[in-house]
């Protein structure tokens, strides 16, 4: 028997319908760890950032990005997002390009230790955009679809795990996680379904609502 599309729909696949264009990513970050992760900065090759938030991601909450392609535009969007761990210097980037060519869709993770302003420039990017191979644990490199990257600081004892996608509408989940404890759940109450299926459950959502929010937070 087919399955009925649910009736819920979880907020980053609502921040799909709302960014403008058909080449977009949204980045959803579940801190699951006990650290907070503060000062998001964002560079963009190509594309645009049109939901940001700029509060800090405290344990056990989440937080949403959305980028897009310019609406006159044909390269796609490319570009990188990254996080301090605060009141240390350490810092992870996440690489994301979501271009025409689903071949060359790709995202990539890098933890960096950096006093001061992290250093989220077209360098970074470059960087982070070669498939390369270390050994440090402390980058990964992956086309999208096809596996779960993870980096890993051992000062703070944190990992970060990502997936990508393969979708036009790509969807980056990020999760931080304290070593050894696995994955996390996400913040967030909702109605249960009397299964244990390990999962959060989806709130129950005004889409409109929800939709008009996020574009109270577009960037200028």
């Amino acid at each position: 028997m087919a399955q009925s599309r649910p009736e819920k729909e979880e907020e980053e696949e609502l921040m799909l319908r709302a960014l403008e264009t058909e080449r977009k990513v949204v980045v959803k970050v579940t801190n699951a760890s006990r650290r907070t992760l503060s000062e998001p900065r964002v560079f963009m090759k190509s594309g645009y950032c049109q939901f940001k938030s700029d509060e800090s991601i405290k344990p056990n909450k989440h937080a949403l990005y959305g980028f897009r392609k310019m609406t006159v535009d044909i390269k796609g969007c490319h570009g990188i997002l990254g996080l301090r761990f605060q009141g240390t210097d350490e810092y992870f980037v996440l690489l994301f390009k979501n271009p025409y060519l689903h071949k060359r869709k790709l995202f990539s993770l890098s933890m960096e230790n950096h006093p001061g302003v992290c250093d989220i420039d077209l360098r970074k990017l470059q960087e982070m955009s070669r498939e390369e191979v270390r050994v440090d644990g402390r980058f990964a490199f992956s086309y999208a679809g096809s596996n779960c990257l993870t980096v890993r600081s051992r000062v703070l004892q944190v990992q970060v795990n990502a997936a990508m996608s393969a979708s036009d509408e790509s969807v980056v989940r990020v999760t931080v996680t304290d070593e050894g404890t696995g994955e996390g759940t996400d913040e967030g109450t909702g109605e249960s379904t009397g299964e244990s299926t390990g999962k959060p459950v989806a709130k129950k959502l005004n889409v409109n609502n929800l939709i008009a929010k996020f574009k109270k937070k577009q960037l200028r």
